[in-house]
């Protein structure tokens, strides 16, 4: 819940030419941008874990 409450926090503090980043459900960073670009970036990453990897999974990732 901490993540949420830094987002909120970093949300009400944004001025109007400046764009937050969050990183996996995380604040990373607030930068001066312009007033007209957006409020929020959201960066995720899609990672696939070792126990997930089944033969399905495998076979997509041999095709070119």
């Amino acid at each position: 819940m901490g993540c949420f409450h830094a987002i909120v926090r970093s949300l009400k503090s944004l001025e109007a030419d400046e764009t937050l980043l969050v990183q996996s459900g995380k604040p990373v960073g607030i930068f001066r941008t312009h007033e007209y670009a957006p409020r929020v970036l959201l960066c995720n990453s899609n990672l696939v874990g070792t126990g997930t990897i089944g033969t399905g999974f495998m076979n997509w990732t041999a095709r070119d």
